[in-house]
């Protein structure tokens, strides 16, 4: 029996000729969706969509900048004509030309950076969001990255325009969500794949990191990271997750950021905002959270709209994705 059933959905998953995005193509074939393999060169594409048919799934391959808006229209208007519809979004293409200082980044990779990884995004999520949004179905998850939300001197640009997607996810899904279209994000550790080979590469650098992650962190991350991530994605887009507009989850891979904190209302939705009392105190525990410390949350609502919950139990049932 099939834990998730994705028959006759059919998936964009830009970046999937290798890596992560490859996994979640893979898994979602597996599950019976129709996917589209997409990245910069035509070759790479074609031998993994050929792989899963092979494999007995559906899968076709159409090349795309995402850089290029052109390119990316391109993209959305081939896969409609090829199968008539388009039910996930998976943006998994991300670059990252710049390791190190933030004092050395010029304005030219800076600005890069972020139509790559950011702008993309928003112009692919609003390509698709229209009929996803008039079936009142559809899901659309951003690859980001635990950059997104802890500090690193290496990674420190990327990290960036992670934020700044999980930002963006977070107000799609306040956007979209009360017609039915969720918008996640999965933040990944270090996975050891060709896109970070300079992070593990480096004798010195995966000394650092495997020093600092503990030795049973260090048997799991050798279990297939990519495989795990594909798993929760494939979550995220099943009709298992269809009361969460909007999530943010780590995937563990040996390092452990400071706690992710999730608000939620009595009925389960996602709160979307909190509002800080007047001089209240941080905790200084990274992970405890002071609950005195907001005097409300801020909810999307099934029937659309926000409501407002006092900080008060059971309104607060805050809980780390780490737990």
């Amino acid at each position: 029996m099939k834990l998730f059933d994705l028959s006759g959905k059919v998936a964009i998953i830009t970046g999937s000729s290798r890596g992560i995005g490859r996994a979640i193509a893979e898994a979602f074939a597996e599950a019976g969706g129709r996917v589209v393999i997409s990245a910069r060169n035509a070759a790479p594409c074609e031998e993994v969509a050929a792989a899963i048919r092979a494999n007995g799934g559906e899968a076709t391959a159409f090349t795309a900048r995402i850089s290029d808006k052109a390119q990316l229209e391109n993209l959305v208007a081939k896969t409609r004509e090829a199968w008539g519809r388009i039910d996930i979004l998976v943006c998994n293409a991300a670059i990252n030309p710049h390791y190190g200082s933030l004092e050395k980044l010029t304005d030219e990779v800076f600005e890069r950076m972020m139509v790559n990884n950011v702008l993309s995004n928003l112009w692919l999520s609003r390509m698709v969001a229209p009929e996803m949004r008039e079936r009142r179905d559809g899901s659309i998850i951003y690859i980001i990255s635990v950059a997104a939300v802890r500090a690193t001197t290496v990674l420190g640009m990327y990290g960036v325009t992670k934020a700044a997607d999980y930002a963006l996810c977070r107000n799609l899904a306040a956007e979209w969500g009360p017609d039915n279209v969720r918008v996640n994000c999965i933040a990944p550790g270090l996975v050891k794949t060709e896109f970070a080979r300079v992070l593990y590469e480096d004798p010195a650098r995966r000394a650092a990191r495997e020093a600092a992650t503990p030795r049973r962190a260090r048997r799991h991350r050798r279990r297939r990271a990519d495989a795990r991530i594909a798993r929760r994605r494939l979550h995220h887009r099943s009709d298992d997750h269809r009361r969460r507009w909007h999530d943010n989850r780590a995937v563990r891979s040996g390092s452990r950021p400071g706690p992710i904190l999730r608000p939620r209302s009595p009925e389960g939705w996602l709160c979307t905002s909190a509002v800080r009392k007047a001089a209240a105190p941080r905790s200084s525990d990274r992970g405890s959270v002071d609950i005195s410390a907001w005097s409300t949350l801020r909810c999307s609502c099934a029937e659309g709209g926000v409501r407002e919950y006092p900080v008060t139990p059971p309104h607060c049932r805050f809980r780390s994705i780490f737990g």
